[in-house]
């Protein structure tokens, strides 16, 4: 459910962003309106190499497994400086229009959880991209650097699939 106000930025084509902060991480739900089906939605969120371009701490996205339901990817992330290595895996439920991801037990990862998932739903002619996710570092992250990520990271990441989905309509 929205409220009133995230209601009226979704329709100015804003992201929506609702954020509970831990001392070491966060956790983060994220909306988005598409003008494009779910399926194309989906799509533009597994095209997880896009996101060098679109965010500017991902220096690096390199796929080690590639299956239809499942998607192994490794991020080379630099924050204020500060290298990040880690993998996540995707489970893909394309009927659903669901990718679930966690960090991949079996790589060695320098965070200490990254999980959540990306849905799309019919609305209105096009779709509604709901993001989840849980990301702990495992040390203190100064509340500026959250902010950050959540303003700027993740704004620009939806931002592209947005763009990239309605792109491939």
């Amino acid at each position: 459910m929205v409220s009133e106000d995230e209601a009226a930025k979704l329709t100015a084509r804003e992201v929506v962003v609702r954020q509970e902060t831990t001392e070491t991480g966060a956790i983060t739900i994220a909306i988005v309106d598409i003008a494009a089906p779910p399926a194309k939605a989906l799509d533009a969120v597994l095209d997880v190499k896009a996101r060098v371009d679109e965010v500017s701490s991902i220096e690096n996205v390199a796929y080690y497994r590639e299956e239809a339901e499942n998607l192994g990817v490794n991020f080379e992330l630099s924050v204020m400086g500060v290298g990040i290595n880690f993998s996540t895996l995707y489970v893909i439920d394309r009927d659903a229009h669901l990718a679930e991801y966690a960090l991949d037990p079996t790589k060695e990862n320098e965070v200490v959880k990254a999980e959540g998932f990306y849905q799309a739903f019919e609305h209105n002619g096009g779709s509604r991209l709901i993001y989840a996710g849980t990301s702990d570092s495992g040390r203190r992250v100064p509340g500026w650097i959250k902010r950050w990520m959540t303003n700027g990271a993740l704004q620009d990441q939806l931002q592209g699939i947005r763009t990239r989905a309605e792109a491939s309509k």
